[in-house]
């Protein structure tokens, strides 16, 4: 849900930090993105509703998502992971791609804002 809701590559998912949630502001903080860039995407309700269920349930140190004995999932295991959830929902990586940018092209505005205190835009959701 995460990297389908967020857009946010596999790379990124794993780096999550706890820290990095920011539900007061509804940003999540991406460090070290595409080309060694910092951005921020917005957090929904349902989302953080969500991350809020599963930090709850699995009570994770550091990382938003860790592997079983602590520290950073594996990328493979969340390659296999996904791999099994496109085979069972019958869709491509690709076709998962095309979804994804249909689904961020269609909730947000072509509206830029600049978060305080943050040298970075980030685009405004639809209300």
């Amino acid at each position: 849900m995460t990297i389908y809701s967020r857009g946010l590559r596999l790379s990124e998912l794993l780096n999550l930090k706890i820290k990095d949630i920011k539900s007061s502001d509804g940003i999540i903080r991406i460090h070290q993105s595409k080309g060694s860039k910092d951005r921020i995407v917005s957090l929904p309700d349902k989302l953080l509703a969500t991350l809020r269920h599963y930090y709850q349930a699995f009570k994770p140190k550091e990382y938003l998502f860790e592997g079983e004995k602590g520290g950073k999932y594996s990328e493979r295991s969340v390659q296999l992971i996904l791999k099994k959830a496109l085979i069972k929902a019958k869709c491509s990586v690709g076709r998962l791609c095309t979804y994804i940018a249909t689904f961020l092209c269609h909730t947000f505005n072509p509206i830029r804002y600049r978060y305080p205190n943050c040298k970075r835009v980030i685009w405004v959701m639809k209300i």
